[in-house]
């Protein structure tokens, strides 16, 4: 493990000249272990080489299609716009199987655009949707910048410490 950094021991596997067998291994692992740093760590290569990248994106959308028994909703799931790693993955335990319960449903934006937000709910171009609450929940900023980190950089570029406007307590996306 490097001092100062990411508390994982990085690997030197590389997913485009491991084994088929060591690839599941490793992929297998890092899914069970149900972690971030763990999936980000299954090749050495998977943040440089798109080939490597596209072996991690498609054994995380066979996961997907394996746990949500709704073929559509599962294809609606499975990420396939952008490189795997480049937005944060759903990896929290029992998420997947949410989508099976009965009364849960995926509404996907994409195919459905919001319309219009009202006192009863959310009106989609498809139809509507009755809510008691609405949570908007399009990102957050949950590191809010180290308090140890400098004010300043080295060039002398101002780094806000606090977006949030509280001491260690993020509230909004400010990009």
């Amino acid at each position: 493990m490097v001092p100062g950094r990411v508390p994982i021991e990085p690997t030197d596997v590389l997913g485009v000249s491991a084994s088929e067998a060591v690839r599941r291994e490793r992929f297998e692992a890092a899914w069970e272990q149900g972690e971030l740093f763990g999936i980000l760590n299954v090749f050495a290569d998977q943040g440089v080489n798109p080939a490597a990248n596209d072996i991690v994106a498609e054994m995380i959308r066979e996961k997907i299609r394996s746990i949500v028994k709704d073929p559509e909703t599962a294809e609606a799931l499975c990420p396939k716009d952008h490189y795997f790693g480049t937005k944060r993955p759903c990896l929290d335990t029992g998420y997947f199987e949410t989508y099976n319960l009965p009364h849960v449903r995926l509404v996907d934006l994409r195919k459905q655009p919001i319309v219009s937000i009202t006192e009863e709910g959310i009106e989609t171009a498809d139809g509507s949707f009755g809510f008691d609450a609405i949570v908007y929940a399009t990102g957050f900023d949950a590191m809010d910048r180290w308090p140890w980190w400098p004010r300043t950089s080295p060039a002398g570029m101002v780094c806000p410490l606090r977006r949030s406007g509280r001491p260690g307590r993020p509230r909004t996306w400010v990009s």
